[in-house]
């Protein structure tokens, strides 16, 4: 059983929000949040927003954005893992569900005038902790 949550320290390594200051580099383009769910799961929630030209590249346009989703939510875990070693002395290692990987797209702006269409990319996942 991990120990995640007996120390109240350890929570704002994983919790955290829109802007948070310790997530170097800053990204103007996205963000990736985590969240504690329980002592064994950690929730990863990424999103950005993204213009499209053309409805009909959306399906090629959302296997992008999943990949570039799915690559910063492993720098985030890469991180995670590294300010844990440092902050506890333990080795930290989250493996992502796959079963759990959800995205959606969501229209933020449509104009009659224009071909750009806006939307909001989101990306969540669940990934099980493991504490040694």
């Amino acid at each position: 059983m991990s120990t995640i949550l007996t120390n109240p320290q350890f929570t704002s390594i994983f919790n955290t929000t829109f802007g948070k200051s310790s997530q170097v580099p800053k990204k103007q383009t996205h963000f990736v949040n985590a969240k504690i769910l329980s002592e064994d799961l950690v929730r990863f929630n990424f999103q950005m927003i993204v213009n499209v030209h053309n409805i009909k590249d959306i399906p090629d346009l959302q296997k992008r954005y999943k990949d570039e989703g799915m690559n910063a939510i492993q720098e985030r875990i890469e991180q995670l893992e590294t300010e844990y070693k440092n902050s506890a002395k333990k080795i930290l290692k989250l493996k992502v569900d796959q079963s759990t990987i959800q995205e959606s797209m969501e229209t933020v702006s449509v104009s009659y005038y224009s071909p750009n269409k806006t939307f909001y990319y989101r990306l969540h996942l669940i990934a099980e902790v493991k504490v040694s």
